[in-house]
């Protein structure tokens, strides 16, 4: 069944802690039917340095059922510290990051930027819930991926492995698709063993205003 919709936006260079950044969000939500049962309204955004590629800012705003969250962490590359704080509690907290860390969103941005081979892996540090991980992003096959409405498109086939502390921290198993192509558009993510839920599929439905000289937006 069609539980939500997802959407991906680069909204533009804008300024955020004295720097020149790409401001890119996403956002979930649930369908009206299953909202009535369990709402969930996401959105997510990074901004992303033009220069360095880097995030400045990773801002999330969750609801989902009867939890919310409504939080930041701003990104000193230069001192190595990140520095969260919440909206809703004003909790604060700060930590050691590695150069020039990523942020759950702004990696996807970071792996389509990257040249790949199958049979080989991506790797990037990745700040998310206040820790640092060695993301690996295993290019597993190239293929192709049909989609109705959307078109049929070379593919390459990614798994995603967060490390922490030497050991594969995950809830379920994801596998993505991104397009062949320079700009490495996500056409397909599949995930799997997801606690209580089971399977869930997303697809590609529409792209707009897709600047086709413009890699990695």
């Amino acid at each position: 069944m069609n539980v939500g919709i997802a959407r991906l936006m680069v909204r533009g260079i804008t300024e955020r802690n004295g720097r020149k950044v790409y401001h890119i969000v996403a956002t979930a939500e649930t369908t009206p039917v299953l909202s009535k049962l369990y709402k969930v309204e996401d959105t997510i955004s990074t901004y992303l340095d033009v220069k360095g590629l880097y995030p400045v800012r990773f801002e999330k705003q969750q609801r989902e059922g009867g939890y919310r969250s409504d939080e930041y962490t701003d990104f000193d590359h230069k001192k190595g510290k990140a520095f969260y704080f919440s909206r809703l509690n004003h909790s604060k907290k700060e930590y050691d990051i590695p150069a020039k860390v990523q942020d759950p969103l702004s990696c996807m941005y970071y792996f389509r930027l990257q040249d790949v081979v199958v049979g080989k892996s991506v790797f990037a540090d990745v700040n998310a819930d206040e820790k640092n991980y060695l993301l690996e992003a295993k290019i597993l096959e190239k293929g192709f991926v049909d989609i109705k409405g959307v078109g049929k498109w070379e593919a390459f086939m990614v798994e995603p492995l967060p490390w922490f502390q030497g050991k594969v921290a995950r809830k379920a198993k994801a596998t993505m698709w991104f397009s062949a192509d320079p700009r490495r558009i996500p056409l397909l993510l599949v995930t799997k063993g997801i606690p209580f839920v089971g399977s869930v599929t997303i697809t590609l439905q529409k792209i707009e205003y897709l600047d086709l000289d413009t890699q990695g937006q």
